[in-house]
């Protein structure tokens, strides 16, 4: 049986909540960007990405994540043993101030047998347009409890020799993404993603390590007793 495993933007929203929460006053507070390149085998290329304002940013480069990458890493395989990761990384560019974590996943579509995949957004109703034959695109506004706004758009690309990329829903309402590629063999990893929660850990993880980074920044500047 296939282990299933929620894999949604909510743990990136939740850091998007933290940070919005430094600047509540601007009205759209943050964007996040989540590009997802599906391979042949079903994998897929993630890209995570966050652009913060001045003050936005002094936080985030004092938390721990962004002074040892390792730490982010370590703690998200540590965390999310039953999925397989490759090549994990987090880049920070001080001069954009924009924070960007990439990785691989294994089996994020699922082959349903005679040359047709599934995607699973987890997911009802999303906002979905079509930007080309082979990619889509979907746009959401959160609402954080700091009464920012948290923009999501999240891009999905499919192999270029896909055909028949459609949206869809399953039997039980959930957004799907179905396609069709000629016969390949499959990853053969015994994991069938549902794109759309890997990242509520991660997202869960940053901000402990944001708020602990925050607490340092406070606790250096308060006066001497």
């Amino acid at each position: 049986m296939k282990q299933k495993i929620l894999l949604s933007v909510m743990g990136w929203f939740l850091l998007g909540a933290w940070v919005s929460a430094q600047a509540p006053a601007n009205p759209t507070s943050l964007t996040q960007n989540i590009d997802m390149i599906i391979d042949h085998l079903g994998d897929a290329n993630m890209k995570l990405s966050m652009k913060m304002d001045a003050s936005q940013w002094h936080s985030f480069i004092n938390s721990d994540y962004a002074k040892n990458k390792s730490l982010f890493r370590r703690d998200l395989e540590r965390e999310m043993m039953w999925v397989l990761f490759e090549d994990i990384d987090m880049a920070l560019d001080d001069k954009s101030r924009m924070a960007t974590a990439t990785m691989n996943l294994k089996s994020v579509a699922s082959y349903s047998g005679n040359n047709h995949w599934t995607l699973r957004l987890g997911m009802k109703d999303p906002n979905i347009s079509k930007l080309s034959d082979n990619s889509y695109l979907i746009t959401s506004n959160i609402m954080s409890d700091a009464g920012g706004i948290i923009q999501q758009l999240q891009k999905y690309v499919f192999p270029p020799d896909a055909v028949n990329i459609r949206p869809d829903n399953d039997r039980y309402g959930n957004a799907v993404i179905l396609y069709e590629l000629p016969a390949n063999e499959g990853s053969g990893v015994p994991v069938e993603a549902i794109v759309g929660v890997v990242l509520m850990v991660l997202g869960g993880l940053w901000i402990v390590w944001l708020s602990a980074g925050k607490k340092k920044m406070a606790n250096k500047n308060a006066p001497a007793e």
